[in-house]
């Protein structure tokens, strides 16, 4: 990331935000306004943080870049739910296929969270102009909860998880940049247990100058500190921390009903969310482009269709709700007619412009983090009742009586119907499973994919790999090539 790109980076996402008038951009040159004629008063660091915020909208994170690339789609990719489609334009089938290397990369992530960490760090380098007090504090509290945000996407991407295998804490981390020198060549020196305690370690150390108000959910708060502090020790098996922090949160807040799911995923309804990027305007990104484009089944182009095998654990007698929100089946004009099953998550004709509001965090994730965290202490009195807190919004009835590894099975089964399409979650699930112990012995295997084509039916053409072993190189992405020729510091990850 070249100086003066990341100088204009804040700046230049402000102009997005309604708050900020195109007047306050045009009065100084870019370098005047960010270093002498900005970063003085309240409004200024309103600003910045709104600024800093939109960050989320990048290729990457939310970008809704067309080409498949983004957080919302390239978990689940790698993964076993999504399967090109060949009726599409073949965007991102290398990582599909696992056929990806530095040269191409399966997502932009990289790029877009360490652009994120740097914007961050600049506002945190300006926050002692503001005098002491609970709006500075605010100030500080949110820009350093989204550098570690972006630092733990980075980290669980681009190298093992902690829980990964019995020597994952103690292998390569990533560079944890917490000062802004857009010059600074930093090099891979932290194991990623280390990175990891710094994102815990920043996250705790300002979660109480958050807001209490949980409502608030297009800014962080304590809430979405503590959801995200539960993801975070789940990865690296601290379980006692993911009680504490996931108790606080599942005992607030109320799971999105049945009856309120297609008015949630039409952005009707927030209920349950714990932090989301609002989606307003026409320009905004559209999240549906991720797996294809189109308004129906005659003009509809599909990237990614939903393996068979994913839908068919949804119940339609039972939780007809969710199905029908999640999955659409369309006989595809440009696919000669056949059935594909539609990821209907982002796409909904009630949605204008196909705009979604970008959930990074809902309290789901929270119950199923708390749930398992719960199964791995032994308490399965606790992991099962848990479960059932998000089990008792989604279905009419079910039995809800698991013991021992069934239990578990239903935990990530449950977790895999809910979170599908959100942030890679399938993916990053089963990498950090490989290590752990006292469960299914299955999760220890790796990927093994169904074997169907992208139709609905089955058919069509399978990936051209359908099995991911346990010890393979490619659960940890190539850091991109350009980055690696910026960076002589940088070693780029085994196999690539």
């Amino acid at each position: 990331m070249k100086k003066n790109i990341i100088l204009l980076t804040v700046l230049g996402l402000l102009t997005i935000f309604s708050s900020c008038a195109d007047d306050d951009i045009k009065k100084e040159s870019p370098n005047d306004v960010l270093v002498d004629g900005f970063y003085k008063t309240e409004e200024d660091f309103t600003k910045a943080i709104y600024g800093l915020y939109q960050d989320f909208k990048q290729i990457g994170f939310y970008g809704g870049s067309g080409y498949s690339r983004d957080l919302v789609v390239v978990g689940d990719i790698l993964s076993d739910n999504l399967l090109s489609n060949y009726g599409g334009r073949g965007s991102n089938r290398a990582a599909n296929n696992w056929t990806y290397d530095s040269s191409q990369t399966p997502t932009d992530i990289y790029g877009a969270a360490y652009r994120m960490i740097s914007d961050a760090n600049f506002i945190l380098s300006k926050i002692n102009n503001l005098k002491e007090g609970e709006f500075k504090n605010r100030i500080k509290a949110e820009a350093i909860l989204i550098r570690a945000i972006a630092h733990f996407e980075i980290a669980r991407h681009y190298a093992e998880i902690p829980t990964q295998s019995a020597t994952s804490a103690s292998s390569i981390g990533i560079p944890y940049l917490t000062t802004y020198n857009p010059e600074f060549q930093a090099s891979r020196t932290k194991t990623i247990k280390e990175v990891y305690d710094n994102v815990t370690q920043d996250v705790e150390s300002i979660v109480n100058n958050l807001p209490t108000n949980y409502q608030d959910i297009n800014r962080l708060n304590q809430y979405s500190a503590s959801g995200f502090l539960s993801r975070v020790y789940l990865y690296s098996g601290d379980y006692d921390k993911v009680i504490e922090h996931g108790q606080k949160v599942v005992k607030a807040i109320q799971p999105t009903s049945k009856n309120e799911i297609a008015s949630f995923w039409s952005s009707k309804t927030s209920q349950g969310s714990l932090f989301e990027i609002p989606y307003l305007q026409a320009n905004d990104p559209s999240i549906g482009s991720n797996f294809g484009y189109g308004t129906n089944a005659n003009n509809m182009v599909m990237e990614f269709s939903a393996d068979k095998a994913l839908y068919d654990l949804y119940d339609t007698s039972t939780e007809p709700e969710r199905k029908n929100t999640y999955f659409k089946i369309y006989n595809l004009a440009g696919d000669a007619n056949n059935a594909n099953i539609v990821v209907y998550k982002y796409y909904p004709g009630q949605i204008k412009n196909y705009i979604n509001h970008a959930r990074y965090l809902r309290v789901e994730e929270v119950i199923f983090n708390l749930a398992e965290a719960y199964y791995l202490k032994g308490d399965l009195v606790q992991s099962l009742q848990t479960l059932n807190i998000e089990r008792a919004q989604r279905y009419s009835s079910f039995k809800g009586e698991e013991k021992g590894e069934e239990l578990f099975d239903a935990i990530i089964t449950e977790r895999r119907k809910e979170l599908a399409f959100e942030n890679g979650d399938r993916w990053f699930t089963l990498k950090r499973l490989l290590g752990v112990k006292n469960i299914p012995t299955k999760y220890s295997k790796g990927i093994k994919r169904s074997g169907n084509g992208y139709r609905a039916d089955g058919s069509g053409t399978a990936p051209v790999q359908l099995e991911l072993k346990e010890s393979d190189y490619r659960w940890q992405l190539p850091i991109p090539k350009e980055a690696i020729n910026r960076n002589s510091h940088l070693i780029q990850n085994k196999g690539y």
